[in-house]
């Protein structure tokens, strides 16, 4: 990104760089999960989905974004379903859980 603006106060110097964010889409109905939980198989992305009865299901998703530790997903996961964010790789389907630090 290149811009111009007015340095009335000296602030800036040359050649001095800022890091900057920048909106490009909002979208308020995105389904977002912990980067964490994103897992990655030879066959694609996928996450562990809890079940009522605490056992996880292995689900493949398609990650659209990643903003900082926050994963959007484009579908495989629908609102509302947790996911399992530590010790992935002790799990199995069917493996049971036990829920922690549910907000």
């Amino acid at each position: 990104m290149k811009a111009s603006f007015a340095n009335d106060h000296g602030v800036l110097w040359p050649g001095q760089y800022v890091n900057a964010s920048v909106t490009v889409s909002d979208r308020p109905k995105a389904i977002v999960v912990p980067a964490q939980a994103v897992q990655t198989s030879q066959t694609g992305q996928y996450v562990y989905v809890v079940k009522s009865n605490k056992s996880v299901e292995m689900r493949a998703i398609t990650m659209t974004q990643q903003v900082e530790q926050v994963a959007v997903v484009g579908r495989g996961i629908a609102a509302g379903e947790m996911v399992v964010t530590d010790g992935q790789l002790n799990l199995t389907p069917k493996s049971k859980v036990e829920v922690k630090n549910v907000p």
